[in-house]
């Protein structure tokens, strides 16, 4: 299964994404801030398809061009002697006729010797043009085959490794058996990264780890069927006070909320505004969500934090829950467990004059302000 790799702009922590996580936006575990998920899955995208540079051609040899200066250089050697005497006639005629025979005599060797010269010098010159032409041409075919060879034993070579994930499955897939476990988080992270499934099995090994208190839980379900469902809890209990209306426009924030993207950022902030009315709203909205599955308890978690805000500071203990991640039993009661809290704390703020008395004593102790 392909893994993306996602980074948080804000504290620089890492997660892992399966392909199959859609949602656009994830909340940081460290720091709170919002990863912009679909922009760093598409910007890896397009960085795997980016085409590879090719290769530079190959230079063509140096071509010797010493022949025509050679051919050059023996004919006016041989031609210029030869038409130095025809200018001159004379009373003595016959002796410069006789003189310009034996000249002409005289001129033939020179003009053999550069003829063979010239064919030798021709000769010389194809044979080390023809010999550098040669080496340069035959490599060019010799290295492509090299090259198409390399590359056909490469994947025949590495192909042995693409089978060692399929040897791991079912280490990632053992966890879900191991119910009667007395920590089902051992295999817990490994489903989470499951390219890091080699190392992540020695965090929950380690003695000196204080255990989380949904681990510390008593009763705890044997198997994810058994969580229970926060509907059961029974319904959230509006104040009297706040009519039909009022409830529908909070509701309809609340479901926007529980969304990604500018549509919920933007209704976190009017419920936020809204205040007190908001909690009803927003605990109605816990009640719908699966705690069995990762991306509906990332939302939970949200939501909690915005609850955080509005009532100053009331904080049930939400766990937080990695994207893809195969959540252990024990962990989704501990989260279903804590609508049932919100449900109780509703009954309790019916009255707002004494929740904004209870708000403002909780500020007090933080050290805030009242809001």
């Amino acid at each position: 299964m392909t893994v993306y790799q996602i980074a948080c702009d804000n504290c620089g922590a890492k997660y892992k994404l399966p392909e199959t996580f859609t949602g656009k936006q994830a909340k940081c575990q460290k720091c709170g801030s919002v990863i912009e998920v679909q922009k760093q899955r598409e910007a890896a995208s397009a960085a795997a398809a980016a085409p590879a540079a090719k290769p530079a051609a190959a230079a063509r040899p140096a071509v010797d061009r010493s022949k025509p200066a050679a051919a050059e250089a023996g004919k006016p050697a041989a031609a210029r002697p030869a038409r130095a005497g025809k200018a001159d006639d004379g009373a003595d005629g016959g002796k410069k006729a006789r003189g310009e025979r034996e000249t002409k005599k005289a001129n033939t060797m020179p003009i053999t010797l550069a003829a063979v010269g010239l064919l030798a010098v021709a000769g010389a010159a194809f044979f080390l043009v023809g010999g550098k032409d040669k080496p340069a041409e035959t490599p060019k075919p010799a290295e492509p085959a090299k090259q198409e060879q390399a590359k056909a034993e490469a994947p025949k070579a590495e192909a042995p490794k693409p089978e060692a994930p399929k040897a791991e499955a079912p280490k990632g897939d053992a966890p879900k058996a191991e119910a009667p476990a007395a920590t089902p988080p051992t295999g817990e992270p490994a489903k989470a990264e499951p390219p890091a499934a080699a190392a992540t099995p020695a965090v929950p090994e380690d003695p000196t780890r204080p255990k989380k208190p949904w681990e510390r839980m008593r009763n705890a379900p044997a198997s994810i069927a058994e969580v229970a469902d926060p509907k059961s809890y029974g319904d959230v209990p509006w104040p009297p006070g706040i009519d039909d209306a009022a409830k529908g426009k909070l509701r309809e924030l609340a479901a926007e909320a529980a969304g990604d993207g500018i549509r919920s950022t933007r209704a976190k902030n009017e419920l936020q505004k809204a205040g007190w009315p908001a909690i009803f709203a927003l605990v109605e909205q816990l009640q719908k969500l699966d705690y069995k599955q990762a991306e509906p308890s990332m939302v939970g978690f949200d939501l909690n934090k915005l609850l955080e805000t509005i009532t100053g500071g009331v904080n049930l203990r939400y766990e937080p829950v990695d994207a893809g991640e195969s959540i252990p039993a024990a962990k989704a009661e501990w989260n279903t467990r804590t609508v049932k809290g919100w449900i109780e704390f509703a009954g309790r703020s019916v009255d707002q004059e004494a929740y904004d008395k209870a708000r403002a004593e909780r500020l007090k102790k933080a050290g805030g302000a009242d809001k």
